[in-house]
This record gives C-alpha cells, structure tokens and sequence, in this order.
C-alpha cells in the first residue's frame, strides 16, 4: 500500500513539474525604467511567479508597489499580485553602495490564461519606471537569415581606418555612409549573409557580410574586395604630427544654413508614450531661443532639421536626458542611441557620468566622439557654491576654487600631451573649460548678491568683491569667436553681461534728459571701457556679442523705428562682424516690420493643428492662452494673482483665456489637485508631451511661463505676450466684462 501511494505521488510530483515552465532572464520588446528587472518566470496551472531584481542609485530607496499587474494582450486581462516574498508591498528598501539589492523578490500572480505568448508587467501610471512591454513567454522562431542578422546586430567600425562608427545592422534596418537603409532581401548563402539594401532616395546596395571566428566581421559592399570590421566603440587616434589648431577667421565662423540632425534610437517602442523629442537650439548673437521638433518613427529612426549660425554644441532632450552633439551649419550628422543606456543613466539618477554607447556618424562625428567622453572630467558641484556664498568673501571664496582650476588646466595639459585629440577639438575643450570656471566665479557673485537682499544681518555679505576679483577674466576667451560654440558659452555670456561692473555702467549714467537713444549709446561706451580695462584687451568680441544681445531689449523701449535706428547704427559702430551687424538689422526689422504688427497666419503643420482645434469654440474671440506646468513656481504665482481679474472677464464676448500644460510636466495627481483649487472654471487642456512639442516648436518657447495672444481669426498678434501688462491691454483694447 505504502508503495502504491508513493507511486501515485511521483506521477503527481512529475505531471507538476511537467506542467511548470520556468524563464531565465526572460526577453522583453522594451520598458520605461531599469530599476526592477525580471530575471525569471515561473508559469504552472496553479499560479505565476516573478522574480524581481532591483538596481538602483546606492542609497536611495525603491519601492513595488501592490497595484503592479500583469497585463496580457492576447486575452486582454489583467492579473494583481496575490502576495510577494522577501519584501513587501510599498516598502520603500534603501540601496546599499553597490547599488544591488541583494535578495531578490518574488510577486506571485493568479495564473494566465493557456496559450498565452507574451505578457506586460505595468502600473496604472502609464510613464511608471516599473513598465515592461512584450516580455516572451516562448522562445520566438526564426530563420537562419534571422539567426545571422541577431549575432551580428550592432555597430561596426573597419579596423584600419579610425573614423570611429562606420556602419550600424540591426532588426529591420542598416546605417551606412551618413544614410538609413531598408532590407529588401535577406538571404543566407553558406557562411555568407547577403543583404540587398535601399536607402530613402531610392540608392541600392549589396553587401556581402562573414562572420569570423573571432567575433568580428567582413564585410563586402556591392561586389568589392571584403573589409575587416570590429565591434564600433571610442576610436584611438594620434595628432602628434598635427602641431596647433589654425585660428578660424570671423568671416569664415558664421554662415547661416540647416543641421540636419538624423538618428536612430535602438530599443525604441511606440508603446513608450512618445513620438517625439526636442532639440534645444540657441541662437547666442540675439538671445535668441527655440526648441527643434524631433520626429521619431516607430521603426526608432528620428530626425530634425533647424537653422545654425555657426559650429556650436546643442543638446537633445530626450525623456530626462540631455544628449548634447557638435554640429557646423550644412552638416548632417547621425547618432546611434541605445535606450537601454539612458534607462541605466536615468537609473543611477545621473551618477553615471556620461552615455557610454552613444556613436556618430557624419563629418563632424570625430569632433563629438572625441570631446563629448571629457565632459565628466571637470565636475563642478553647486552645493559647494551655495554654502559658500553666506561663509566666505569674494576673495575667500576664489583662494578656495584655485585648486580645481589648478586641476582641470593640469587634465587639459594631459590630455594636449596625449595628442589623442584633433587640435581643434583639443582648443574647443580648452575655451569650455575655461568658461566653466569664469561662469563659476560670475556665478558666485550673482548668488550671494541675491543672499544679501534676504538676509541683511550677514556680515560675510557686506563684503563687496574687490576690482581685482574680476583678473580671472584675462584668462577667458572673450576674443575668440570658437567659443560662441562651446556648450558653456550660453551660462557664461549671460553672467559677464549681468555681472556687477558692467551693470553698475547702466545705473551710473544720468543724462538730465529723456533722450534714451543718447542714454543708451553712453551706456554701452563705458561697458566698452571697463571691460577692456578689466580684461587688458582691446574691445573683445564678447563685448561686441553683449551690445548685440542687449539691442533687441533696448530697441523695444524706445517704442519708435527710428530711434531704434540710429540706436542701430550707432551699434554699428562698436562692431567689426558683418554677420553680427546683419543680425542687429534683422531683429529691428522684426520689431519695427515695416508694414507694422499685423496678425500673422500660423504655418501649416500638426502643432498648428492642434492649437486650432482647442481654440475652435472661441473663434471671434481674443484668445490668451497660458502654457504653464505643475512643476513650475512663477507659472501658479502668475495663475493664482490673476484669477480676479480672469473671474471678471469670464463671460467676456471678447476675450478667453486658455491653460495648457503636458503630461510630463504636470503630474496627474498635483495637476488635478491644483485645477480643483486654482483653475476649476477654466479652459485647461493637459496634453501629451508629445503634442505639446509641437506647441513649443510653433510658438518658439523654451521656458514656460509663456503667454501666446491669438486675434478672433485665430492669426498670431503676439507670440510672447506680456501677461504683466494684461490690464493695461484690456483697457486699452476696450474689452467688455459681459
């Protein structure tokens, strides 16, 4: 009897364990966050095992939240966690310095309905970092043409050239020679995987592509003599017979044409919630600031066009990171992104110091793959500034930043003898550095000037910085005109222009008269002054950059074309650059046209669209419309101190105001909490940040708050409306209450 009802319980043990299907390291489509990992699944009759493994910063917390379920799309249900092991739900668990948490946890799920293929693994937040699409509960088919492209899926680069990334392969498309290239025939032929290949306009290619032992490839284009190819990583060059980098001459700097930015974003899925991204784009001469719409296709391919004036660093936006990427004007440039590299960034929450797998490919792509890896050599933490700013004087404070300097111009000293950078390249990171260290110093004033304003009993912030704080400047590259292109240019001319000497020309000039055009002209005669005697150069060009900038502003004051044109030429007079005088006259142009400010037609396209469509019911009315965010301090102060005013007008026939903000700015929870207190009776619209990338492309706007007035056509009266003034328009405008 005893052996019988042990048989009967091996057959039963054996019928389980036949009926269990367990998943190593399981695949997936793709996923909003790295944070928790599935490393296996466990699937029987009875019930469904996830084993969770977590990575994050160290010492941060982490938490899995109870309401974390599993969606399948086959049947279209969802399954909640039936309990979990080795934590628990809504623990928040601190990592320690590895930033591995060592046990692994285990979510148990009710079990999934028979023929099930692939599952996700969500939260109801739909941007949540805990989202995985497509994990596979089978192994996928493939063919043996399939099989070769997975094993060499990537990118290459030849190994006797040192360009860097030469060529990416991967699921359903190739980049090779600055192009995008579609398989049309895949066949496998013996040890050889032919690919027919064809590119946007219509341009064939055949290659012909043997793995070797080794790992690496060969790869033969269009019937030529085979090339060796090795896996593309950070290229290993040597300009020791390159002596110093040539001066590039003024006339040669600036020219005015498109970037052409094109790239693919390897791991990309629609099912992310976005289709586009955003390039930020400054032009440095005018102040002049707006995003670059990028189009991202559901293939991972994207792409972007924008007008540059010159060679310069601009940086993608892409989820919370910033890709920055040197182009000239004229150029297309490609990158390869992986995505997985920015959730792993994302994940350590930038304590990772760069992107390690981003590639170029284009003519300037040995210019980015080299300069972009220093960036994480010359660190700067805020935190220091800020402490010192209310315990240490202007001159305490430099003695105790001297050492980092001393540092960064050793590293730039290493980095020379190395001769691993082009020349140019080598004086491009020279000038960043460099005004790194000058916006840090610039910066502190600046701070602890607004300190003394809050706290007046400080005695540390009585103390002024002395004249000869400023000698720091002699080191800068105020004269030359490479630096408009470094990536800390924008932070650094902004603080020179604003720093105290310079301001205290404006203040200091009384004319007895209200002859602002002869103000102003004084003015920028003794900002010429002082900076050449602070810096011991004659009239540099960020001085004739800082009276280019600070014309558009001065222009608008006047409030009369033709003061604003002799202010013009007398401007003229301070500069040397024809493309900087060309510049003066376009932006008087823009502020005085010369048929006036009439309404402007919005340009066709989706974000024109969009913006037609929520202003549809409103049409014979004025529109206002507010882009704002949760996120955003002086977007609720302007909100919350003009609500009585927006209360009186309300039933107004003549004016409506509109809010709109994006998803990813305003969380749902504080933008619904903060619509039910500040905005109830209002038109709001909260967009996906996506659509709303169109707005911002339309309406020219990096920073929010942005006020946009829209006539009863719907055509653009004023892309930056002062909302400080909106009083005064309502009355001048003799807008009706009822």
């Amino acid at each position: 009897m005893k052996n019988k009802i042990l048989l009967l319980l091996l057959l039963l043990g054996s019928t389980y364990a036949a009926a269990q299907t367990v998943i190593e390291n399981p695949s997936f489509e793709t996923r909003q966050g790295s944070a928790h990992t599935i490393s296996k699944i466990e699937l029987s009759p009875t019930e469904t095992r996830l084993t969770i493994r977590t990575v994050f910063r160290p010492q941060w917390w982490t938490s899995i939240d109870s309401l974390t379920y599993i969606y399948a799309p086959e049947s279209r249900k969802q399954f909640y966690p039936l309990r979990i092991e080795g934590r628990k739900f809504g623990e928040r668990v601190t990592t320690p310095a590895s930033g591995i948490i060592e046990n692994d946890c285990v979510i148990t799920y009710p079990p999934l309905p028979e023929g099930t293929t692939r599952i996700d693994w969500m939260e109801d937040d739909l941007k949540s970092e805990t989202n995985t699409y497509g994990i596979l509960l089978v192994k996928p088919q493939e063919t043996k043409e399939q099989a070769f492209l997975r094993e060499i899926r990537g990118n290459w680069q030849q190994t006797d050239a040192g360009n860097g990334w030469d060529i990416g392969i991967y699921d359903s498309l190739a980049i090779m020679d600055n192009r995008f290239w579609k398989y049309e025939l895949c066949r496998k032929q013996g040890k050889k995987l032919k690919l027919n290949l064809r590119n946007e306009t219509d341009g064939q290619c055949q290659l012909e592509i043997t793995q070797e032992k080794d790992g690496n490839i060969r790869i033969g284009k269009n019937g030529e003599k085979e090339k060796k190819y090795i896996r593309a990583g950070l290229p290993h060059r040597n300009y020791a017979s390159v002596t110093t980098a040539s001066t590039t001459p003024r006339t040669d700097f600036f020219r005015k044409d498109t970037a052409h930015i094109r790239g693919f974003l390897d791991g990309y899925n629609p099912q992310l919630g976005f289709t586009t991204a955003l390039i930020y784009t400054d032009n440095h001469i005018t102040r002049e600031s707006s995003p670059a719409l990028v189009t991202i296709h559901p293939d991972g391919r994207f792409e972007s066009d924008f007008i540059v004036n010159y060679p310069g660093v601009h940086h993608l936006s892409l989820g919370s990171c910033w890709i920055g990427f040197y182009v000239k004007p004229g150029e297309t440039l490609i990158l390869y992104l992986s995505w997985e590299d920015l959730l792993d960034y994302n994940r350590q929450r930038r304590l990772k110091p760069m992107l390690t797998e981003t590639q170029y490919m284009g003519a300037s792509s040995t210019f980015n793959q080299e300069l972009m890896p220093c960036e994480p050599l010359f660190p700067r933490d805020f935190n220091i500034l800020l402490k010192a700013c209310g315990t240490l004087t202007p001159d305490e404070f430099k003695a105790q930043q001297k050492p980092m300097y001393d540092l960064w111009m050793h590293r730039l000293d290493s980095l020379e003898q190395s001769k691993t950078l082009q020349p140019e390249g080598m004086q491009m990171l020279k000038n960043n550095v460099k005004m790194m260290y000058g916006s840090w110093l610039l910066d502190f004033i600046l701070q602890r000037d607004m300190n003394a304003h809050k706290d007046t009993t400080n005695a540390i912030l009585k103390i002024k910085e002395a004249p000869d704080y400023y000698d720091f400047l002699k080191e800068m590259p105020l004269d030359d005109v490479r630096a408009i292109g470094c990536s800390s240019f924008s932070t650094f001319i902004n603080r020179l222009e604003y720093m105290n000497p310079l301001n205290r020309a404006s203040w200091q000039i009384k004319i007895g008269t209200d002859d602002h055009v002869k103000k102003y002209a004084e003015s920028w005669q003794k900002k010429k002054e002082i900076l050449e005697d602070t810096t011991g150069i004659p009239f540099p060009m960020a001085g004739e950059l800082i009276l280019t900038r600070s014309y558009p502003f001065l222009a608008g004051t006047l409030k009369d074309g033709k003061k604003a044109f002799t202010l013009l030429n007398i401007l003229k007079n301070y500069l040397h650059e024809p493309f900087l005088m060309a510049e003066s006259e376009r932006m008087y142009r823009q502020i005085y046209p010369p048929q006036g400010n009439q309404p402007q037609e919005l340009p066709a396209g989706k974000g024109t669209d969009i913006i037609r469509k929520i202003v549809a019911p409103y049409h014979g009315k004025l529109v206002v419309i507010d882009f704002w965010a949760t996120t955003c301090g002086p977007c609720r102060a302007s909100i919350e101190h003009h609500a009585d005013l927006r209360k009186e007008y309300r039933n107004s026939p003549d004016i409506k105001f509109i809010f709109i903000t994006s998803d990813s700015e305003s969380p749902e929870k504080a933008y619904n909490d903060y619509v039910e207190k500040n905005l109830k009776e209002e038109v709001i619209f909260r967009l996906p940040q996506s659509d709303y990338n169109y707005l911002r492309e339309l309406f020219h706007f990096n920073g929010i708050p942005r006020y946009v007035l829209l006539d009863r056509d719907g055509k653009l009266l004023n892309g930056d409306f002062p909302m400080y003034n909106i009083e005064q328009f309502l009355k001048e405008s003799k807008i009706r209450k009822e």
